[in-house]
């Protein structure tokens, strides 16, 4: 099922990794690929779809953007799921990410003449 919504692709992860775990191997950190992304207005429903569901998705659609404002206010990572640690040591390592010239005015590369 598509969604947007932190907490299930935080769970859909979490029990990947249930899945997969073995007791004495050593593991390294690693992150969550997401692909086939689609715009949430885009999303089709299925003939099961119930007002319920409706409700439910509303609900979720607004919680995450409050998360969202708070993180661009506050600074990434202030408001985070319950079960997300927060270890410097773990933290994530931006160094090889690619520069994001096309969505971000910071990262757009500024030319001094003269």
């Amino acid at each position: 099922m598509p969604t947007d919504d932190s907490r299930v692709i935080v769970g859909a992860a979490q029990h990947a990794l249930e899945m997969i775990y073995r007791r004495g191997y050593q593991y390294a950190k690693a992150g969550v690929m997401m692909i086939d992304l689609a715009d949430r207005d885009g999303l089709q429903i299925d003939m099961l779809h119930t007002q319920e569901t409706e409700e439910r998705r509303q609900k979720s659609a607004k919680l995450m953007g409050v998360m969202d404002a708070l993180n661009r206010e506050f600074g990434r990572g202030a408001v985070t799921l319950g079960g997300m640690r927060r270890n410097e040591r773990w933290r994530q390592r931006d160094t090889r990410q690619t520069p994001r010239f096309l969505t971000s005015w910071n990262e757009i590369p500024e030319i001094k003449m003269g």
